[in-house]
């Protein structure tokens, strides 16, 4: 349930996210944002269930996730340095380099995109890991007083 998941997270396609749909960022302000709420762009364990999951609630505008291929083009990779999954659901035609530089992964109705930083979109983010331990810890020690 939502207890398991650190304040303004929940479980969505199976793990703890933030979907934030208001203020539209460029790609660094909304990793700063997802560091102000203990998390990061989020890296979706499950990409096919995070698209389903966008299609559903029928969104219109393209949200940030935590993948880039900034270091070496064409070289995609998760925030923590960990390649995408080869199956990704890149939409069609994805990843190209329309607008000339597009270093940064944004999930659409259609499948993943690459997108230019300086352009604005809502985002998603997952708690920072050593949070979410030390947050379900604290619960325990609630539920389970030593005394």
């Amino acid at each position: 349930g939502e207890g398991t998941c650190p304040d303004g997270y929940s479980i969505i396609a199976g793990q703890c996210l933030s979907v934030i749909r208001f203020k539209p960022k460029f790609h660094k302000d909304a990793e700063i944002a997802c560091n102000q709420q203990a998390g990061t762009l989020a890296r979706p364990k499950d990409p096919q269930g995070l698209l389903h999951y966008y299609k559903q609630k029928n969104y219109k505008v393209g949200m940030w996730v935590g993948a880039s291929d900034a270091n070496e083009e064409g070289l995609w990779k998760w925030s923590n340095g960990e390649l995408l999954p080869a199956d990704f659901p890149w939409a069609e035609g994805e990843p190209n380099i329309f607008y000339g530089n597009e270093d940064f992964a944004i999930l659409t109705k259609t499948g993943f995109a690459d997108y230019p930083g300086s352009l604005d979109a809502f985002y998603i983010c997952e708690p920072l890991g050593e949070m979410r331990r030390r947050r379900i810890t604290y619960y325990n020690v609630v539920k389970h007083p030593t005394v």
